[in-house]
């Protein structure tokens, strides 16, 4: 008994000092490790928040190839700020997450702007290029619309696509409520430009003012009322750039307001359009093919100026494509409004009107 307790005695010191050596000798290494690639602060410098935000204002202390924003932020495990995209170049394009919109199980309050929705600060990365040299026009004509305006504006300040120049038409607006909405938007950001009429024109008359003004490729019509999803710009010019033979690019929409459903038309339809109007209002097109074949019929003032047009288009042999996603929200009216959809009688007599003009 003495005899083993003398062993363990004897054994347990020189084994304690071998496991102690080769701890430090692990120790060593490690720290070594941590020096050389000096990812992390020093064992004598507390990890705290002020530590983790001095590496990273420092990316020179992350290896060569963690050293771009982007790869500097998957490292950290955290998506890029809205600040680390500013400067990309816009031929890299930006795609915002936006909910699946399930036609089969609608939820008509999940809009643009719904709380609901993640918010996204887009900006530009040079605002004199962006006014000076836009992309796309955005076309709005305002007769007396209010504050609903303010919705539209929140759409189009939150799209991905940010070289754009927003034209909005004055169409003799004479309630002082929409004057004072629309004076918000004057001389608050160098992309907007306001034409006011000195009496209202009718909405094609209107909106043939704002392309004059064009300066953008391409042109976005977009009704003071209504709401489009924030990569709409984006995807359609991005079409229209890869497809050049063809001249417009729309959506699936949604409506909303007086009446709501999901609209899953366009110009895939072909002659369909000769019977009914399926192509959204909200369409980008090419600004010169829509001037060379004359805008909008300044006669049709009470409806229908939009399905004439896509027909004078395919006349003149220019079509489009409808991007089979929803992303516009056309604000519905009570009947009445649009004289010319309301009527029957109206509707028909336009409808076989336009059918011996464009069947040929």
């Amino acid at each position: 008994m003495l005899l083993k307790q003398y062993v363990k005695k004897k054994l347990s010191i020189p084994l304690a000092v071998f496991l102690s050596f080769l701890l430090t000798i692990h120790m060593v290494f490690l720290l070594n490790l941590v020096s050389n690639n000096n990812i992390y602060p020093s064992p004598a410098q507390q990890f705290n928040r002020e530590s983790f935000k001095s590496i990273l204002a420092n990316p020179s202390h992350f290896p060569a190839t963690s050293r771009s924003p982007l790869r500097l932020s998957q490292h950290l495990r955290h998506p890029p700020t809205a600040e680390e995209c500013i400067g990309v170049s816009p031929d890299s394009p930006v795609v915002a997450p936006a909910p699946v919109l399930d036609y089969k199980n609608m939820n008509y309050s999940l809009m643009p702007l719904s709380s609901l929705r993640p918010s996204y600060k887009f900006q530009p990365a040079d605002m004199d290029v962006a006014s000076s040299r836009p992309l796309v026009t955005i076309l709005t004509p305002f007769y007396n619309t209010g504050p609903l305006i303010h919705d539209a504006a929140r759409c189009v300040f939150g799209q991905s696509l940010q070289l754009f120049q927003w034209i909005i038409v004055n169409d003799g607006s004479t309630k002082p409520e929409s004057v004072a909405a629309l004076d918000q938007y004057r001389n608050s950001d160098p992309r907007i430009l306001v034409i006011d009429l000195p009496k209202n024109k009718g909405l094609p008359g209107a909106r043939n003012e704002g392309i004059a003004k064009a300066a953008g490729k391409y042109l976005l019509l977009l009704d003071p009322d209504d709401m489009i999803e924030p990569t709409y710009l984006e995807k359609a010019v991005w079409f229209l750039e890869t497809h050049p033979d063809f001249a417009m690019a729309g959506a699936w929409s949604v409506g909303f307001a007086y009446n709501h459903y999901v609209w899953m038309n366009g110009f895939q339809q072909g002659d369909r359009n000769l019977r009914e109007n399926t192509i959204t209002v909200a369409t980008v097109m090419k600004t010169d093919v829509l001037r060379s074949v004359g805008g909008f019929d300044e006669k049709l003032t009470t409806g229908m100026e939009d399905w004439d047009l896509w027909m004078r288009m395919a006349d003149n042999g220019h079509w489009g494509y409808t991007i089979e996603e929803f992303h516009f929200w056309y604000r519905v009216s009570p009947p009445g409004k649009w004289s010319m959809i309301s009527n029957a009688t109206l509707f028909n007599n336009y409808v076989e009107e336009r059918k011996v003009r464009y069947s040929k």
